[in-house]
């Protein structure tokens, strides 16, 4: 068992990173939850309601796609958890700004800044939204894996979606739609939300989660 864990730690480490990602589900921009107003919006309260959330074995085995058991899927859910929670972030954007969802996955193609000089707000926004790991180019995930991962959390833990809405409306209320309030609304997720969402993106590495994991695992039939 702990060589599965040290190749899982050595495999999260290489390829989980907290970036800001793009994504290409039309599906992925409906909103679940209204907006609250700002005065009574607290969004440590709602990020402290579900960073203290695990998920159990079957909730891994289910995001795996049910395709395998749940010592080869966690580490593989643990990654998409972290990229769904970003793809929800990029559609509560394109929302707030007005927007349309982006089509189906593309092949990636990496551009330099200077090609949009005269570049729309949107087509700078697709700019700052696009990530190999979210493409056809990804050798990671496919897009296929994303809805079902976006389904679970709009369902179990719909203040995040929440938490976005509240935030990217509030900025794009107070200015116009340009280059800036992209910008602006890019990093107040990069630099402000994403760091406190991030302790719940870890559900299998949190010690007490990985305990009630290892625990459950000697009650359950085991999985083949």
């Amino acid at each position: 068992m702990w060589k599965i864990i040290i190749i899982c730690l050595c495999f999260f480490a290489i390829h989980s990173n907290a970036d800001t990602t793009g994504e290409s589900l039309n599906s992925l921009n409906a909103s679940t939850s209204e907006t609250s107003s700002s005065s009574l919006f607290d969004m440590d309260q709602e990020i402290a309601q579900f960073n203290t959330s695990c998920l159990s074995r079957r909730d891994f085995i289910e995001l795996g796609g049910n395709l395998t058991g749940f010592h080869f899927t966690n580490c593989f859910v643990n990654l998409l958890m972290n990229k769904a929670v970003d793809v929800i972030a990029n559609s509560e954007m394109r929302a707030a700004l007005g927007f349309p969802p982006p089509g189906p996955w593309k092949h990636y193609s990496k551009r330099n800044l200077e090609e949009l000089e005269f570049a729309t707000p949107e087509e700078y926004f697709e700019f700052k939204e696009e990530n190999k790991k979210l493409s056809l180019d990804s050798e990671l995930y496919y897009e296929h894996n994303f809805p079902p991962a976006i389904k679970f959390l709009d369902e179990r833990f719909p203040a995040i979606r929440r938490i976005f809405k509240n935030r990217f409306n509030n900025i794009h209320r107070a200015n116009p739609i340009d280059r800036e309030t992209v910008d602006a609304i890019r990093n107040v997720y990069s630099d402000h939300i994403r760091p406190k969402i991030q302790p719940f993106n870890d559900f299998f590495w949190k010690k007490r989660c990985f305990y009630k994991l290892y625990e459950s695992y000697q009650d359950e039939p085991k999985d083949t």
